[in-house]
């Protein structure tokens, strides 16, 4: 979910427009206003958090894959974590793409019951492999 999404779900549109006009006042209370702002959405979301709002069971609101939810986090990091992330986001894609070298390795199995190259290739050692890097066993 997008801070714009997010704010259209949790907030309404006079807290937007007071969000706007925040750099209008004088600097010396702007401090006291967005305190105010931030109050009266925690306020709001209270509200809607006690009237069993369907906002809170909306389906159309996915957790987004690893890798994109990682992206989606980099404006937001100073250099050493933007760092960590582009490194867990590299680890996602090596598992992407270890995932579908699974997959070709079980076609080319069904494809080849004999086996390729005298028995050379054995699917159950990738697997073991592939939980070994992962940490997980391979869905299948």
């Amino acid at each position: 979910m997008n801070p714009e999404t997010f704010d259209m779900l949790f907030t309404t549109d006079r807290l937007q427009r007071m969000k706007l006009v925040l750099p209008l006042f004088p600097s010396s209370q702007r401090a006291f206003f967005a305190m105010y702002i931030k109050l009266e959405e925690f306020l709001y979301i209270l509200h809607l958090a006690r009237s069993d709002s369907p906002v809170f069971e909306d389906s159309s609101i996915t957790a987004p894959a690893p890798d994109l939810f990682l992206k989606s986090l980099l404006p937001f990091c100073s250099g050493d974590q933007e760092a960590q992330i582009r490194n867990s986001i590299r680890l996602f894609e090596q598992l992407d793409e270890m995932k579908d070298m699974m997959e070709m390795a079980v076609v080319l199995q069904e494809a080849f019951p004999e086996g390729m190259g005298g028995g050379a290739f054995d699917p159950g050692q990738m697997s073991q492999l592939f939980e070994m890097f992962s940490g997980s066993p391979p869905e299948g």
